[in-house]
């Protein structure tokens, strides 16, 4: 314990004792007690154990003791007691008020004194009564106590005291928080418990700024003077946005760096769903921010049912903030821009910076990589800094389990598991298992596939390095793909993300569209502000519940169907990746709409010849076969990919049930069933020497194998 507090507590011993001494004289009221009792108390409290000293002595060398320790410049760092009294520039009654309401945490020996100066065992806090017999010398002096204790007053104001539980104020019992009373004692400001989960303390430390532009540190060099050369209260709120891949965690501690603080960042979204209310987080958070003399940095962004931040908790944190401030959207509902703030704009790191981060990262990691692969992985990955370490630690440790796979792969999943899968909760996910040779299209089809894979992995490039970013709203690849049901809308784009080495997601249009005007927007902002923090191919699956409702403006309902697809293309734009409508209603969609869309891919029914490819893809050589006529079922039946992979499938698990292998008989059959899913099948004739097998499933008898 510093010696500081140490003579504070010897004064408020020797302020006891005077009580003590008051007590023992007839009029003292109900607190009176024995004499006894009261020499040995005396006794162990002042060292005079003959003669104990008066009230009047006692209190004129209180005063002394008060009167040293108040002349004593605070330079010890493990002074807390004067760390808070200048933080939150508290008077000299508000000290005492302070070390009063301390005392028995810090000495459990004040709480029975403190019962026994009451008259009560059981009252061993402070209280308003304790503080008025201790430091009051006449009622104008007690008044003036209860003032510096009203709810409004500095200290219950700032959460440093507070008064438990209900009855008259003056015998409820004044608490302080366990952080602050570990303050008191060793000097170290630390977070309140209360806190857990939702905001943690990063101490100032030095950063590297190479991931960050320079236009990036000039401002926040300006923004750090700023705050020293303003008063609390008056000082301007940072707003950084920060997109994915931005250099969030190293601008934020080149902030604390410049301005030598600490830093308590606080998650909104995760505040917000605390037991404690809003306002209660506030206050907590805001006070020992205080007490850190640390930058509050306030985190939004994370997309749920939630994600709404209160009024309240903005207001009393960022309208007129007492420390630093700093308010970061990353994604999910912007914030309110608070009267004073300062605005800044993170840009990713470009894929130049990328290659040097992730050099640096692999050399670290001890993985030998090529130019080519740290260029694949630079642009392929918008990661920040923090998550593109972890991505080539997680690589190092993966290559010691697995070292027979090749390097660019395991560095590929490394990087694609550490980014922010925040899609998990609207839509599902799909790890690429699809190549190119398992995908059956018209060579135009795969031309045109071909360029976008390529217009992905360059786009970066592009933008970045050959300037043209300025000129291109759109930082992804947007597509749209059109075609019947099961044409391989689904395989193109597993293909393209296995391509580029990253998953696929799978979000149903149809589960965000609602017939309330504004619940698709809404529900459409929930799945990009998700999307924001992925590096996936994002796949739009049955976009027909969306254009389906377009169609000439003929009331207010077409017009905000119109709305809607418009608000949709636009939120694609922000994504950095690449980002597939999937519709079978192309001719639907107005032209205008199209022109928005980069790329736009049309799958047609396979032709024979397509589907004789699809039929030997869905029955491998793996496949127990007999007598199969490939070519007769690729001429004579029209299915698609996906119903030529389902009819496969059936046939081949009937052979197995049966302890038997595939053959003509049972993959007609396969084929039949397909064609009744559609309530159309054609008359046995055109299944040729296999007619007898149909019609005898159209008695029910079974077929032949």
């Amino acid at each position: 314990m510093p010696s500081a507090l140490h003579r504070e507590l010897a004064w408020l011993q020797l302020r006891v004792a005077a009580e003590i001494t008051r007590t023992g004289q007839p009029d003292a009221g109900p607190a009176c007690i024995e004499e006894d009792l009261r020499r040995q108390l005396l006794a162990q409290l002042t060292g005079e154990l003959d003669a104990p000293l008066s009230r009047q002595a006692l209190l004129i060398r209180a005063d002394d003791v008060h009167r040293t320790s108040l002349g004593v410049p605070a330079a010890d760092p493990a002074d807390g007691l004067g760390q808070l009294a200048a933080t939150f520039a508290l008077d000299e009654r508000e000290r005492d008020l302070l070390v009063v309401a301390a005392a028995p945490e810090l000495d459990s020996r004040f709480g029975y004194l403190y019962g026994v100066v009451l008259g009560d065992p059981a009252r061993r806090a402070a209280s308003l009564e304790l503080a008025q017999r201790l430091l009051a010398a006449d009622g104008d002096e007690e008044w003036e106590l209860r003032d510096r204790l009203d709810p409004h007053a500095r200290l219950r104001r700032s959460g440093l005291v507070r008064a438990d539980g209900a009855g008259p104020f003056p015998f409820r019992p004044l608490r302080m928080p366990e952080n602050i009373v570990h303050q008191l004692a060793t000097g170290q400001a630390d977070l309140d418990t209360a806190l857990s989960g939702c905001a943690w303390l990063d101490p100032p430390a030095t950063t590297d700024l190479e991931a960050l532009d320079s236009a990036a540190v000039d401002t926040l060099r300006r923004a750090a003077a700023l705050w020293s050369a303003t008063e609390p209260g008056k000082r301007p709120v940072i707003q950084i946005n920060a997109p994915r891949g931005a250099a969030l965690d190293e601008a934020l501690a080149a902030l604390s760096d410049l301005t030598g603080r600490p830093r308590i960042s606080l998650d909104l979204a995760c505040a917000i769903n605390d037991p404690l209310r809003p306002e209660e987080i506030a206050a907590v958070v805001s006070r020992d921010a205080r007490a850190c003399q640390a930058i509050l940095v306030l985190i939004s962004g994370e997309p749920g049912p939630s994600a709404e931040v209160p009024d309240v908790m903005l207001s009393r944190l960022a309208e007129a903030p007492s420390v630093p401030t700093v308010l970061v959207r990353r994604a999910g509902p912007s914030l309110p821009r608070p009267p004073l703030a300062v605005c800044i704009d993170l840009e990713p790191a470009t894929t130049a910076v990328r290659f040097r981060l992730w050099r640096s990262a692999l050399d670290a990691a001890a993985i030998p990589a090529d130019a080519r692969t740290v260029r694949d992985l630079a642009a392929t990955f918008v990661l920040d800094p923090a998550q593109l370490a972890n991505a080539a630690e997680r690589a190092a440790v993966q290559r010691r389990l697995h070292p027979q796979d090749r390097t660019l792969t395991t560095l590929r999943a490394a990087a694609a598991s550490g980014s922010a899968h925040n899609l998990d909760t609207v839509g599902r996910r799909i790890t690429p298992a699809a190549g190119w040779p398992d995908l059956v299209v018209p060579a135009p089809v795969r031309t045109q596939l071909q360029e976008l894979a390529a217009a992905a992995r360059g786009r970066r490039l592009v933008l970045d390095e050959w300037g043209l970013s300025r000129r291109v709203r759109a930082r992804g690849v947007t597509a749209l793909f059109t075609g019947g049901s099961g044409t391989g809308k689904t395989t193109a784009a597993e293909v393209l993300a296995a391509d580029l080495g990253i998953d696929l997601y799978v979000i149903d249009l149809a589960t965000v569209i609602s017939k309330w005007i504004g619940e698709t927007e809404k529900n459409l902002r929930r799945v990009f502000s998700a999307a924001d923090s992925a590096n996936a191919v994002l796949l739009f699956d049955e976009a027909d519940a969306l254009f389906g409702r377009r169609s000439e403006i003929k009331d207010a309902h077409d017009r905000y169907a119109n709305t809607e697809v418009a608000y949709l293309l636009q939120l694609m734009d922000t994504v950095d990746g690449v980002t597939i409508l999937a519709t079978n209603l192309a001719t639907n969609l107005d032209p205008a709409f199209l022109r928005r869309l980069q790329f736009a891919v049309d799958f047609p029914p396979p032709d024979a010849h397509l589907r004789r490819k699809l039929w030997q893809l869905a029955l491998p050589a793996t496949v127990p076969a007999r007598d199969l006529d490939l070519d007769f079922a690729a001429q004579h039946f029209e299915l698609t990919g996906g119903d030529i992979r389902n009819a496969a499938l059936h046939a081949a698990s009937l052979a197995a049930a049966d302890g038997a292998v595939v053959t003509m008989p049972l993959l007609v059959r396969s084929v039949v069933r397909e064609y009744q899913k559609r309530h159309r099948v054609p008359p046995p004739a055109d299944f040729g020497p296999w007619q007898d097998e149909v019609a005898r499933l159209s008695t029910g008898d079974p077929v032949g194998v």
